[in-house]
């Protein structure tokens, strides 16, 4: 085990979020889950479906609203994020 690594993950539906947990348990790392600003809507498919192929076609990241401390302090980053279309 890597004593400083870290899971950073990006989950809405929350599959990458299971993933990167038991990656976490594995591993021993420390995690720590991203979030956009504008959360997605995921209840209202329509909305959620545009943002993502709007989102997708024009290569825009949304902003995020936490950031990671200490980035300087790991030797081993997993990220963890969806895929969609």
């Amino acid at each position: 085990m890597e004593k400083n690594s870290l899971v950073v993950y990006f989950s809405q539906t929350g599959n990458t979020k299971i993933a990167a947990e038991k990656l976490q348990q594995l591993t021993g790392a420390d995690i720590f889950r991203l979030q956009a600003t504008i959360p997605y809507k995921i209840h209202r498919v329509m909305q959620f479906s545009h943002r993502v192929d709007v989102e997708g076609k024009t290569v825009a990241f949304p902003a995020i609203k936490n950031q990671v401390p200490h980035w300087g302090k790991y030797s081993v980053i997993y990220l963890g994020f969806p895929v969609w279309f």
